[in-house]
C-alpha cells in the first residue's frame, strides 16, 4: 500500500514578497502549477492520498480526474486562528483521497474535521492479501500551527490521546506538521508509531523536513521502485532555486510517499 502526503501550496497564501525570487509569470499560474501536481500524482498513483492547502478550485479538479478511482473526502478548511477567541478564516484545507481498489465503499468511511480545524480524519477499512481480509485503519491527515511549538505540541496530543484509546492497531498520521523533524522531539514522538520520512521536504528559506508519514500497525517495503526510477529510501530532488522548484513541483513543499504493508499475526 502505497502513501503519499503533499502541502500543495493554496493561492491564496501566495504572495510576491513571498517568493521575491520566482517570476511573476510562474508564481501567479494556477493552472500550471496544479498541472504539475496532477501529473505527480498521477505518476505517484498513491492508495492512499493526503493533501494540504487545497483551495476549491483544486479541489474541483481532483474531484473531476479522480471521483472514478477515488472515495475523495470533503474539503476541511483550517484555522489559523492565533488565539482561542478569534478565528482565522481560510479558502483552503486538508482532503485526503483513498483508492476504491483497497478501500471499502464510501458509505462505511468515516470521516470529519478534528478538533481545532487543523486536519481531517478518516476510519476505513482496507483490504489485503487478495482481498480476502480487511482491517480498520484511523487516518489523520494534518496541517499544524506555523507559528508556536507549543501549539503544535497541544493538536499532536489531541492525536496521541486518541490513538491511545483506540483498539484497532492500524493508525497512519501524516502531513504538514510544520516542524522540522528531530529524534527527540514531541511532535514526532509517539509511542508505536514509525517515522518514515528523513529527507527534505521544503526549501524556502533553507531546506527543512517539515512534512512527514508517520504509522502504526504497518512495516515499511525496503526496495520497492517508486517513481522517478528511483529505489524507496531515496529523497526527492530538492532544488536549488525557489524558482527551479515552482517550475518541477508546482509547490513550495516536495511530495512525500511510502510504501507500506500491514502486520498481521497468522
Amino acid at each position: 500500500m502505497k502513501i503519499l502526503t503533499w502541502n500543495i501550496l493554496a493561492s491564496e497564501w501566495i504572495k510576491k514578497s513571498y517568493y521575491p525570487t520566482v517570476d511573476k509569470k510562474i508564481l501567479f499560474d494556477r493552472k500550471s502549477r496544479l498541472k504539475k501536481i496532477m501529473e505527480r500524482i498521477m505518476d505517484e498513483d498513491p492508495d492512499i492520498l493526503l493533501l494540504q492547502e487545497v483551495m476549491e478550485m483544486e479541489y474541483k479538479t481532483l474531484y473531476k480526474h479522480f471521483q472514478s478511482k477515488y472515495h475523495i473526502s470533503i474539503l476541511s478548511p483550517i484555522n489559523w486562528a492565533k488565539t482561542n477567541v478569534e478565528t482565522v478564516s481560510s479558502e483552503s484545507g486538508n482532503v485526503t483521497l483513498l483508492k476504491k481498489t483497497v478501500f471499502k465503499t464510501k458509505t462505511e468511511i468515516y470521516e470529519q474535521p478534528l478538533d481545532q480545524n487543523f486536519g481531517l480524519y478518516s476510519l476505513a477499512t482496507f483490504t489485503y492479501k487478495n482481498k480476502k481480509q480487511s482491517k480498520q485503519i484511523h487516518i489523520f491527515n494534518i496541517h499544524l500551527n506555523d507559528l508556536h511549538g507549543q501549539t503544535r505540541n497541544k493538536q499532536m496530543n489531541i492525536i496521541r490521546a486518541f490513538a491511545e484509546k483506540q483498539t484497532q492497531k492500524y493508525c497512519i498520521i501524516a502531513g504538514d506538521f510544520n516542524q522540522e523533524f528531530r529524534a527527540t522531539s514531541r511532535v514526532y514522538s509517539l509511542n508505536g508509531f514509525t517515522v518514515h520520512n528523513k529527507c527534505a521536504t521544503y526549501y524556502i528559506e533553507k531546506n527543512m523536513n517539515i512534512d512527514n508519514i508517520l504509522t502504526k500497525g504497518f512495516v515499511e517495503e525496503e526496495t520497492t521502485k517508486i517513481s522517478n526510477n528511483t529505489t524507496h529510501g531515496k529523497c526527492n530532488y530538492v532544488p536549488l532555486k525557489v524558482e527551479n522548484g515552482f517550475k518541477i513541483y508546482g509547490s513550495d513543499h516536495l511530495p512525500v510517499s511510502v510504501y507500506i504493508n500491514p502486520v498481521v499475526k497468522e
